[in-house]
């Protein structure tokens, strides 16, 4: 039976790595290439470069209109299994790009992969599409920013950002080496991309060992209003010191709140069933809230919903919006010093840190991620110290569980629980492409 793996699968991940240097050969040479490599995948096919598709984002930048114009270049390449089943894996160039702004700080675009010609001429990429937009604090280091990730971010009183419109139009080979040689400098690097990777990575590209890496990563929580049938379930395991947020005792206890043990049918189980933040409006399943997706547009109130891997975009105007507010965490790198030399003692004198912090001030953060670099590129042991010792905070109130100690979020239950009104969840996602580059 030949199955089609389709977006970044495990394996599809490791190969576009794996052989990223020979994709962009490829792909600038104007060739095709094949090659047979480990013993589970039988041959790589990655086409010529291409299609193209330029996008013009319209934004303005503390009062000052902004416009990004960029070409890119799809370099798709497909893998084939010996269980001949195969993947489909894009890899972009650029895989994002911004500019330098006045004040220091970088906007950056993340495009989405649009590689079967979807434009807006042809309607397949509707007019309210909003891509993927970070603003990174320092525009040379880019190791700690916030990430657009709705309608509710851009109105935001602490908002640097308005967004005006996106248009992604055909383009073509020669657009994209004109663009690529004289249109704006990119602002990342592709030493500054690349510095995401672990040391092994940055080295093999021939870069020095950077002090700070590009934040690829990008972490949230989606915060829910839980109806009253589950709000009921809750009570009976709301600690009684009632504290504003918990987590449940176990696993089994979050279950016994969040799932009808009696319902195995997954579409038709409760937990599934949630309110907007706002409460207004009809609950819906939570695969059914307008989710924001790098690759197919950031939620909106008119916003595009991705229904299908080739069919990427679709107007549903009558789902929830997500509420998201973004997380930081005290371990994270541009917290400890540069001299690694001084990390042992660093480490040595963070007893209990608040790994998970979450960032709400009063609803003026809602619609934002926190994008901040991978805590344990360079120091592994540090996922096991996080995770026996981290915290969780919201706004500055630690959580706590029943018995008045600092819960263990890495090892325990997935929801924060508000009082008996609201469910968290936590979630993250990499502002970048597999296999992508820069240059």
């Amino acid at each position: 039976m030949n199955n089609t793996k389709q977006g970044y699968g495990a394996s599809g991940v490791l190969v576009g790595l794996g052989l990223l240097a020979l994709v962009i050969l490829a792909a600038f040479g104007g060739y095709a290439w094949y090659l047979r490599t480990w013993s589970f995948t039988k041959e790589v096919v990655v086409a010529d470069p291409g299609p193209f598709y330029r996008m013009v984002v319209k934004l303005d930048y503390k009062g000052e209109p902004q416009v990004f114009d960029f070409v890119v270049a799809c370099h798709v390449s497909r893998t084939f299994y010996q269980d001949n089943s195969s993947s489909y894996e894009p890899a972009l160039v650029p895989a994002i790009y911004g500019h330098r702004m006045k004040d220091g700080k970088a906007v950056v675009i993340r495009p989405p992969v649009l590689c079967h010609g979807e434009t807006n001429a042809n309607k397949e990429v509707p007019a309210a599409f909003m891509p993927l937009v970070v603003v990174y604090e320092n525009a040379d280091t880019l190791e700690e920013g916030y990430a657009y990730m709705s309608d509710d971010a851009y109105a935001s009183p602490l908002s640097d950002l308005k967004f005006g419109s996106t248009e992604v139009i055909v383009s073509n080979l020669e657009a994209f080496q004109v663009f690529m040689k004289d249109g704006v400098p990119n602002v990342v690097t592709r030493e500054r991309y690349w510095s995401a990777q672990n040391d092994s990575i940055v080295k093999d590209k021939g870069f020095d060992l950077p002090s700070a890496r590009y934040a690829k990563r990008c972490a949230f929580v989606s915060r829910w209003r839980l109806p009253e049938r589950i709000r009921e379930r809750a009570r009976a395991h709301w600690p009684q010191n009632k504290p504003q947020f918990w987590y449940a005792q176990t696993w089994e206890k979050q279950a016994e709140i969040m799932l009808n043990v009696q319902n195995t049918n997954a579409r038709d189980n409760e937990a599934l069933w949630i309110l907007p933040e706002s409460g207004e409006g009809r609950s819906a399943h939570v695969g059914n809230f307008r989710h924001s997706d790098p690759n197919t547009g950031m939620a909106r109130n008119k916003t595009p919903f991705k229904v299908s891997d080739y069919n990427p975009f679709n107007e549903k105007r009558d789902q929830p919006l997500n509420a998201y507010y973004p997380v930081w965490s005290e371990v994270r790198p541009s917290q400890w010093p540069r001299d690694k030399s001084k990390w042992p003692e660093f480490l040595s004198q963070m007893s209990k840190p608040v790994v998970r912090r979450i960032e709400m001030q009063d609803g003026k953060r809602r619609g934002f991620a926190a994008c901040w670099t991978n805590p344990f590129l360079e120091i592994p042991e540090m996922r096991k110290f996080a995770s026996k010792q981290g915290q969780t905070s919201v706004d500055g109130y630690v959580v706590t569980s029943w018995q008045g100690q600092e819960v263990q979020p890495y090892n325990g239950p997935s929801y924060l629980f508000e009082r008996d009104e609201f469910a968290l969840s936590f979630g993250d996602f990499d502002f970048g492409i597999p296999g992508g580059d820069v240059k």
